[in-house]
């Protein structure tokens, strides 16, 4: 994908099951992708009886489990992917009237630091 000066975000509201950790897949896969906001609902599988198990033995949120662990999951990938320079954090939208307002948001540095690798 060649965009030139532009910049190319994505974005996902409301991602259920494998959706979130597919969209990670495809943020860190994907140079053209600089930044990356995602609002994800539910993990089905291991990783989501993960959450699930780890918000009851915490006392928290489901909600705040799966945006931290999906955090994790986009920090991974991109160093796995040897990206440098990257942030990955989570933010609360309070504007957003449901439980399902944690969102990941990421950024990859500039093309020319990743060029070195």
């Amino acid at each position: 994908i060649e965009i030139g000066d532009q910049v190319a975000v994505a974005a996902g509201m409301h991602l259920c099951g494998a959706l979130s950790p597919r969209l990670l897949d495809i943020f860190s896969g994907v140079s053209a992708l600089r930044g990356l906001v995602l609002c994800p609902c539910c993990l089905k599988g291991s990783l989501g009886k993960g959450v699930k198990a780890a918000a009851k033995r915490d006392g928290r949120t489901y909600e705040e489990v799966l945006s931290e662990t999906l955090v994790g999951v986009a920090k991974s990938m991109l160093a796995e992917a040897g990206l440098q320079g990257c942030q990955v954090r989570e933010e609360v939208d309070d504007a957003i009237l449901s439980p399902k307002r944690r969102l990941v948001v990421a950024s990859k540095g500039r093309p020319e630091e990743h060029d070195q690798h």
